[in-house]
């Protein structure tokens, strides 16, 4: 019957979320692993496995707990070493763990709490609406002693501006106003934690066991029914028995009354007889028959009356013989639309349903429940029999690209790790080598331009990374001033002040030069070919070149010449050996 399907249906799904539960539900995978491992000591249970609440407050309570629902509780820092070291030898993943013998309980201030009482929507603070274990009290009040609940977000928002948003507030539909005013909220993807599955398990309990009772009683109903049917057959019968018995009786009596009127009939023509003879012998006969006729016609009377109180009596019987059998049709109707709503919709016999109890409760409640009921089986629609095949396929699926996505995350973890170590280093390295060229590159202006300061300045001190470079040069009796305001040979020498500044601190094997000196006169390309001595045995100088000054400098010469039209000759000239 639909009852005992839903019933099925019912079971079915507790076993469903009892082994959920008891399978770690949707627990990450190092959370599972660690659980599981009965080799590491000291393991309670996670944060979100400890605690229970009423349904009204459990998206508040997710909320609250965010994250942390997935963490370990354990005995001790010890304990907690252990998991970890387990989860790095055997690459099992990340978990964070609460240690009971550390972890220190976060609490409200009374003035406040005093305050928030009189604040319209307020309803206290969120660990006051759930219920542990004590030993679990410390670790309960660390995440959730400091967390206010409100009916709305419109009141959230009063409240947290009234405070100064000083303390985290959660609402009744899971929006947050943080620590600092900031705001989470709006609709997620469904996903069941620990704490869904355990309240949603007792709700579907309860209404199984709901259900359970609703059936005994139909069961017991049923039982009455059929009892009360009997009883009415019973007595149909014994009426219909006594119908029959009034029935014999009277076609008895009517046998004698006709035995009788035939007797009769004889005597009156018998006396007719005798009283057309009209002697004396026959007077005392006649009346001796006489007397008897008048006997015969009073008994006669009699009995017609009698026959005409059988007749009556006869028809009030049939009467009510027939009132009965239209009673017990109805009854065997009721009775049959009974046994039938009692199978088709609950698949109950009879005896069943004798079986079962008494209501507790009232009838319309249990009415009123029912209908409850018969909407949300409505609402879960028709049972896809290929939806376990196609659960485990998606779920195969789910779950692969689940471990995909945790292990996309740990890598970003690791590079944003990486990059953070990165910066770090490229900061320290930057400023350091930023503050060795500063001084280097004094010296060489100072050397090149034969006087004259120089400094490198950053745009944007506090940000290393972004940070751009102004060089400020003042040539020998020129006010100081940036670079862009120098001549174009200044800037030129300037900027190979720099360059040569660098390499001093940065020495490198070889090195290439285009024209970096055109721009300079006669007597800054002897300035820059001069300098160019202090590298000899350290770096190798490739310069392409016109000045010719810059030539004298060279160690070796290579010239194009262009003899013939569209032919390039190679032309080399080794000056120490000329000199």
């Amino acid at each position: 019957s639909y009852k005992d399907h839903e019933a099925v249906n019912l079971s079915h799904q507790i076993s469903l979320l009892q082994s959920e539960l008891e399978n770690g539900g949707n627990l990450p995978f190092s959370v599972k692993t660690v659980l599981s491992n009965p080799r590491l000591r000291g393991i309670h249970n996670t944060i979100g496995n400890l605690v229970a609440t009423e349904d009204r407050y459990v998206k508040a309570l997710e909320t609250a707990l965010s994250a942390s629902k997935n963490f370990i509780v354990v005995e001790d820092e010890g304990s907690a070493q252990n998991a970890i070291g387990y989860l790095k030898e055997e690459k099992k993943g990340r978990a964070t763990f609460f240690p009971l013998s550390i972890i220190a309980p976060k609490r409200v201030e009374q003035d406040t709490l005093e305050y928030l009482t009189t604040c319209q929507g307020y309803l206290g603070v969120i660990s006051d609406f759930v219920t542990y274990q004590e030993i679990y009290r410390s670790i309960v009040l660390n995440q959730l002693g400091n967390i206010l609940l409100c009916d709305t977000l419109e009141h959230a928002t009063s409240i947290g501006r009234s405070i100064r948003n000083r303390y985290k507030i959660v609402t009744l539909d899971g929006d947050v106003i943080h620590v600092g005013g900031s705001m989470t909220g709006g609709s997620s993807g469904y996903q069941k934690s620990m704490i869904s599955l355990k309240q949603e398990l007792e709700s579907k309990k309860k209404d199984y066991e709901i259900l359970t009772k609703r059936i005994e009683e139909l069961e017991k109903m049923s039982t009455s029914l059929k009892q009360e049917r009997k009883e009415k057959e019973d007595s149909l019968l014994e009426r219909r028995q006594q119908l029959q018995l009034m029935i014999e009786q009277y076609q008895t009596e009517e046998k004698e009354y006709q035995e009788r009127k035939v007797q009769q009939e004889n005597l009156e023509k018998e006396a007719t007889a005798l009283e057309l003879v009209g002697t004396d012998a026959f007077s005392k006969e006649e009346e001796r028959l006489i007397k008897m006729y008048y006997q015969q016609l009073a008994e006669k009377e009699n009995l017609e009356g009698k026959e005409r109180f059988e007749n009556a009596s006869l028809r009030e019987k049939e009467q009510e013989l027939k009132h009965l059998e239209i009673e017990a049709s109805k009854w065997s109707v009721k009775l049959d639309s009974m046994l039938l709503t009692l199978s088709e919709e609950y698949s109950l016999t009879f005896e069943k349903a004798r079986e079962t109890g008494q209501l507790e409760e009232e009838v319309e409640e249990v009415r009123r429940k029912v209908v409850i009921l018969k909407n949300r089986m409505k609402e879960l629609g028709m049972v896809n029999l290929g939806a376990i095949e196609e659960y485990d396929r998606v779920a195969t699926r789910y779950h692969f690209l689940k471990g995909q996505k945790e292990d996309l995350l740990k890598a970003q973890d690791t590079l944003l790790e990486i990059m953070d170590e990165m910066d770090d280093v490229v900061k320290e390295e930057f400023q350091k080598t930023f503050d060795l060229i500063n001084l280097e590159f004094k010296e060489v202006f100072r050397e090149l331009f034969g006087g004259g300061t120089a400094s490198l300045k950053l745009t944007n001190p506090e940000d290393l990374l972004e940070t751009g470079i102004d060089i400020v040069a003042s040539p020998p009796g020129k006010k100081l001033s940036t670079i862009s305001l120098l001549s174009g040979g200044e800037k030129t020498l300037t900027a190979i002040s720099l360059l040569f500044a660098i390499l001093n601190i940065r020495t490198v094997p070889f090195c290439l030069f285009d024209e970096v000196e055109a721009a300079l006169d006669e007597a800054n390309v002897d300035q820059f070919g001069r300098y160019l001595d202090h590298y000899k045995n350290k770096t190798q100088f490739l310069i392409i070149t016109h000045k010719k000054k810059t030539m004298e400098y060279a160690d070796t010469l290579y010239g194009i010449t262009m003899q013939e039209s569209g032919v390039s000759k190679l032309v080399s000239v080794k000056l120490d050996q000329v000199k």
